[in-house]
């Protein structure tokens, strides 16, 4: 993994995303339905994964051992729009657009790696205008949904 800086580039939304279908598959988020539980890297892979975790939900689990058939009461997909959010943090106006898509534009929060990557965010803020959102769209992932998931008070006049 530290070949190419593969840790970094895969490693880590890899690890969200394993940890994260854990969290689904096991009922986390049916026994605790009020958790909300923000994902970097744009969701790691479970954007490009969530078809598959639905289908696996479909297919059942029987024949596994006890302890390791999935409890989740809904299908994986429908966490997303419940108890998950995706920040943007992903080099790409497509994966953006692809959070849009699966988690809501309300869901989706402006992210950066600064500053322990000494990257501007100035990067990832022309990213999310480049995506040609209408403004209140654009105003939710660069500040509205983090001032109403945090309760940060922020006032409308800020932006």
């Amino acid at each position: 993994m530290a070949l190419y800086k593969l840790e970094e580039i895969v490693g880590r939304p890899f690890d969200t995303t394993m940890t994260i279908t854990r969290m689904i598959y096991s009922g986390i988020f049916d026994r605790y339905p009020g958790l909300q539980v923000v994902l970097p890297h744009m969701g790691g892979g479970l954007p490009n994964i969530i078809g598959r975790l639905d289908f696996g939900y479909r297919l059942g689990y029987e024949g596994l051992p006890s302890g390791e058939e999935a409890v989740c009461e809904r299908k994986p997909s429908e966490y997303l729009r419940t108890n998950l959010y995706a920040d943007t943090m992903g080099f790409s106006a497509a994966g953006i657009r692809q959070c849009i898509e699966l988690f809501g534009v309300d869901r989706v929060l402006f992210g950066s790696d600064y500053p322990p990557v000494p990257i501007s965010p100035k990067e990832h803020i022309d990213i999310v205008r480049s995506l040609g959102l209408a403004g209140e769209d654009e105003e939710r992932i660069l500040w509205k949904n983090a001032n109403n998931l945090f309760h940060l008070g922020v006032a409308s006049d800020a932006s």
